[in-house]
C-alpha cells in the first residue's frame, strides 16, 4: 500500500476502506476482517455510523491472529456535530477508543489530543469554511475529507488545500454508484486499454491526481478489485479526459444548501 506524508510527518495510506451504511454488525467485522486479507490498512468509520466497536473489534482479531500489525492500521474516526465542543470533543473520542477497544486513533476528524490521537482533520469543510477555521486554528488539520470523483473534481480546491498543507481525501470516490458510473464511456474506454474496470480508473484518478480514496463495498470480489489499482498509471490525457466530465455542482450532497446545514445540525446521535 502507497502512503502519503501528512502536515504532521505521518504516513496515511492513499486508498482505505469505508463502512458507511455498513449497519450489521456481523458483517461489518467480516468485511474488515476481508478486506485487511486484501491488503487495506486505512478504515474510515464514525460515531454516526454506529458500527466503531465492528471495526475495532475485527481489527483487534486480525492483529491478534498476526494477519496485520497495530502500528500498519490507519484507524480513522468521526466526532458528530453534537459534540463539537471544549470537553465535550474529548469525551466523544474517549467514546470511540472504548467501542473500537484500542489505544489510540490514527486520525480523528475532529481533535488532538496527545497519546490519544496521531493527526486531526475535518471532513466536508467548504474552500470558505476552511480558509475561515485556518485563521484561527492552533494546528493546521492534516486532511480534509470531502465529496470528489470524475463528475465532481474540484481540481482547484484540491491545489488550493495543497497550498494550505491539507491533504485532500474523497468519501465518494466512486459517486456512490450514481451517475451510472460503473459504465460510463470514457472511464470503461479507458479501462480498457489497461484491462481495468470503469471503477478502478475513477478509483487510480482519484489517487493520481492527489487525493486520498475511499472505497466501500461489502462484496468480496469488488473489495479485491477496488485496491488492484496500482499497477497501472494514467496518462496525462487521459487524466484531462477523466476531468472534463466533471458537471461542476455535487452529485451527492449539496453542503453549500442552508437547508442541508440546518438539517445537519438539527441531527443528534443515539447514546
Amino acid at each position: 500500500m502507497q502512503t502519503t506524508r501528512l502536515n504532521n510527518g505521518i504516513e496515511m495510506p492513499i486508498l482505505g476502506y469505508g463502512v458507511f451504511q455498513i449497519t450489521d454488525h456481523k458483517e461489518c467485522q467480516s468485511c474488515v476482517r476481508q478486506a485487511i486479507r486484501d491488503g487495506y490498512h486505512l478504515f474510515d468509520t464514525a460515531s454516526a455510523y454506529y458500527n466503531e466497536q465492528d471495526v475495532g473489534k475485527a481489527c483487534r482479531e486480525m492483529v491478534k491472529d498476526c494477519a496485520v500489525n497495530r502500528e500498519d492500521l490507519f484507524l480513522t474516526t468521526k466526532v458528530w456535530l453534537q459534540d463539537y465542543g471544549d470537553g465535550k470533543t474529548t469525551q466523544s473520542v474517549e467514546r470511540s477508543l472504548k467501542k473500537m477497544g484500542m489505544e489510540y486513533l490514527d486520525l480523528v476528524l475532529l481533535l488532538s489530543r496527545s497519546g490519544l490521537v496521531r493527526a486531526i482533520g475535518v471532513s466536508n469543510f467548504t474552500e470558505k469554511k476552511l480558509e475561515e477555521l485556518l485563521d484561527m486554528a492552533q494546528i493546521i488539520p492534516a486532511v480534509n475529507q470531502i465529496e470528489r470523483h470524475p463528475f465532481y473534481t474540484e481540481d482547484r480546491y484540491i491545489a488550493r488545500m495543497k497550498g494550505m498543507g491539507v491533504q485532500a481525501e474523497s468519501w465518494g470516490a466512486l459517486c456512490e454508484g450514481l451517475k451510472g458510473i460503473f459504465h460510463n464511456p470514457v472511464l470503461t474506454r479507458i479501462g480498457e486499454k489497461y484491462g481495468k474496470s470503469a471503477a478502478q480508473v475513477a478509483i487510480r484518478w482519484n489517487i493520481q491526481t492527489g487525493c486520498i480514496a475511499l472505497t466501500k463495498s461489502v462484496r468480496p470480489e469488488k473489495m479485491k478489485e477496488d485496491i488492484e489499482v496500482f499497477d497501472f498509471t494514467l496518462t496525462q490525457d487521459e487524466i484531462r479526459e477523466i476531468a472534463s466530465l466533471d458537471a461542476g455542482h455535487s452529485e451527492i450532497i449539496d453542503l453549500e444548501n442552508p437547508v442541508t446545514e440546518r438539517l445537519l445540525l438539527k441531527a443528534k446521535l443515539l447514546a
